[in-house]
């Protein structure tokens, strides 16, 4: 059991000093670290590589992706998404569930990924409207923001640096 602890903790800790680790040790990180009852799977394709997700929410307004690479192994990058519903017109649709699991799971990912900019990520991804991106050495972290008609788009792209 010691020595188990021990593994896991090098294994945390490196990923976490030196980029992503394997997609499918990611994936599986993925769904522990959000508790992610649901999550998919779909396999490489002679078009499409792996890819990994997890959604949330009662209105299915938070997503997270994990793209493989080529190699089917690596990680091309991992796609934090939030719908942000902007009316209540739309039924069932509850804006303020969203935001929490949003803001949940966003402290969740910048916690074990970028922990040094966590305040700097979440001020800026439930305020921001303007693009921006920057990198920690080991992430390159890109935002983008699109304003729909009822729905508004945050996404979060982390790719290795």
């Amino acid at each position: 059991m010691y020595i188990k602890s021990i593994i896991l903790a090098l294994s945390l800790f490196s990923t976490a000093a030196y980029g992503f680790d394997t997609f499918n040790h990611e994936s599986n990180r993925m769904t522990h670290l959000l508790s992610c009852d649901n999550p998919k799977y779909i396999p490489s394709s002679k078009y499409a590589n792996k890819l990994y997700s997890c959604i949330g929410g009662k209105s299915d307004s938070v997503k997270i992706f994990i793209n493989a690479d080529s190699d089917q192994k690596s990680i091309k990058n991992i796609k934090f998404m939030w719908n942000e519903y902007t009316t209540t017109k739309i039924p069932g649709i509850n804006m303020q569930d969203g935001k929490n699991i949003a803001h949940d799971w966003l402290i969740k990912i910048s916690d074990h990924y970028f922990p040094t900019h966590k305040n700097k990520i979440l001020k800026k991804f439930f305020s921001e409207k303007n693009n921006f991106e920057f990198t920690d050495g080991r992430y390159l972290i890109k935002y983008t923001f699109f304003e729909g008609p009822s729905i508004n788009e945050r996404l979060l792209i982390i790719s290795s640096y």
